[in-house]
């Protein structure tokens, strides 16, 4: 049988392929390196305009056109509004609106705002009013929703504010001047740095939180046909909770882009769902960056991304193109589950301290319950049949001169392995982080990975995941965010990656019947 083992490896490729899909960089636009602008589609051309350089200086009140992404035209150097880090924007009864927003970063006089300003050309703009309605505030959600304008939660304070500043309510508009407050508390938790995007009639306000000084991220999602009822659709997306993260509706999906939190820092990962409810991972040969607080458009049939701060800031503009035709890939949520069992060895030894585990039973239940979270997008699930200590005895003299995996197994005593269920060995070193020679699966329980967007958080869930892939008939797969790549955290499979591991598991199932019978331990 063929040897597999973990080599810390890397790979190049963001993603695997997903139907020929693909991110082109069209190139590197003329406007300085930013994040947190604002951005507009407008009469066929993308726009952005202000944003943010650093936060000891006034942010930047420029304006930019390009008709391709990749020429790049000055509208504006100075345009009249101030308040130009983290506004919110639109484009609304052919006009482009900017409202609200942050002046000033850290610098004393910082502000926040609740100015509308519109135009319907980029070179005059008009104030709409120099104060609406709701309070001044920046990084909210705004959409546009039965021929109104809507402005939901944000925050009044970007550096020295706390969670009073934090706001839930909801406001409408049919010509940005009247407000109307829909609810002064929705459904959903007060929150900024969120996004909000309109798909089949209904209004979505995905994932957010708070920067300062109390952080929290989120990746709930929540629904309303009317911006008054709301419905959470998920508690807990499969995207990582984050904020600074921009979305969109494109081919009748939402999507996630990109985004921060302070446990991971900036995410490079793109997601979509149909309802809110069931996400899936965009796979794609190329991406870019990691990065947060960038713009994203739909334009010209394409979702395309600009700026951003990816570590350093970025002037990079992406497009994506889905063909009309494009499916997501399969899902696996109408397959039956099929549900495999596991007799778990922590191997023992007094003589042999690389044989000798430190892991617990404890240990066990939280590694398997990420692992079947693993496992969940193929519809396999692993039942441990038994938790137990299994002393290693020593290798024969034969096997001294022999590769470590030989010696390793020749430690483990066949007796105690199941004829019906995986065997999976935990030992304290190996040279690879697992490996699967035939049974047993061993893996060393102080393993260490690379770190990928959106990958576990853990390497002993990611290793046994990945060990159980080789022995459900998956070979490496050079592909650092798939499950089959050696050496990372990533845990993504393709569609045949997930028809071969349930046609075997379907075979070690009818193998256990088998063993069932003949009354086999």
């Amino acid at each position: 049988m063929k040897l597999f083992f973990f080599l810390l490896g890397f790979a190049m490729l963001c993603r695997a392929q997903d139907q020929a899909t693909d991110w082109v960089l069209e190139g590197r636009a003329a406007w300085q390196a930013r994040d947190s602008q604002a951005e507009w589609v407008f009469r066929d051309q993308l726009w952005i305009g202000g944003g943010w350089f650093q936060s000891y200086e006034e942010p930047p009140r420029d304006l930019w056109a390009s008709g391709d992404g990749r020429e790049w035209k000055l509208i504006e150097k100075n345009a009249p509004w101030q308040h130009s880090d983290l506004p919110m924007n639109i484009t609304f009864k052919d006009r482009m609106w900017i409202m609200g927003g942050w002046h000033k970063g850290r610098l004393p006089g910082h502000s926040a705002s609740n100015q509308v300003w519109s135009s319907g050309d980029g070179l005059k703009w008009d104030q709409v009013t120099a104060a609406a309605g709701w309070s001044p505030r920046l990084a909210a959600g705004l959409v546009e929703f039965h021929g109104r304008l809507w402005m939901l939660g944000g925050t009044e304070n970007y550096y020295f504010g706390d969670e009073k500043s934090l706001k839930n309510d909801v406001w409408s508009s049919a010509d940005g001047r009247e407000w109307k407050l829909e609810t002064a508390n929705a459904g959903w938790s007060p929150r900024a740095y969120h996004q909000a995007v309109v798909l089949n009639d209904r209004m979505y306000v995905l994932g957010g939180g708070n920067y300062v000084p109390a952080y929290h991220a989120k990746n709930d999602v929540w629904s309303s046909g009317d911006g008054v009822n709301w419905t959470r659709e998920t508690a807990s997306a499969p995207w990582e909770p984050r904020m600074w993260f921009s979305a969109a509706a494109y081919r009748g999906r939402l999507w996630v882009l990109g985004g921060w939190s302070k446990e991971k820092d900036n995410f490079g990962d793109v997601w979509h769902s149909a309802d809110g409810k069931d996400w899936q991972r965009l796979e794609t040969t190329t991406c870019w960056k990691a990065r947060h607080e960038h713009s994203v458009f739909v334009f010209k049939d394409k979702l395309w991304l600009a700026g951003g701060h990816a570590r350093p800031l970025s002037n990079e503009v992406w497009s994506l193109h889905l063909p009309v035709d494009w499916k997501p890939k399969t899902s696996t949520a109408s397959l039956p589950v099929l549900t495999l069992p596991v007799r778990v060895h922590l191997m023992q030894s007094e003589t042999m301290p690389a044989m000798h585990t430190t892991l617990a039973e404890p240990d066990i239940r939280r590694i398997f319950g990420k692992v079947n979270k693993v496992w969940s997008q193929a519809g396999i699930q692993f039942e441990i049949e038994s938790i137990g200590p299994t002393t290693a005895v020593p290798a024969p003299p034969e096997m001294r001169l022999k590769p470590e995996f030989d010696r390793v197994h020749s430690m483990i005593p066949k007796q105690r392995l199941s004829a019906v269920a995986i065997d999976v060995c935990y030992v304290k070193e190996v040279k690879p982080n697992g490996f699967y020679y035939g049974e047993p699966i061993v893996v060393k329980d102080t393993a260490k990975l690379q770190e990928v967007d959106g990958g576990l958080d853990e390497p002993l869930p990611r290793v046994t995941s990945h060990e159980i892939g080789h022995a459900l008939g998956l070979k490496h797969r050079q592909d650092k965010i798939n499950l089959m790549q050696s050496g990372t955290t990533g845990f993504s499979l393709n569609d045949a990656e997930i028809a071969t591991a349930r046609a075997t598991a379907e075979e070690y199932l009818v193998r256990r019947k088998k063993g069932d019978a003949a009354g086999k331990p």
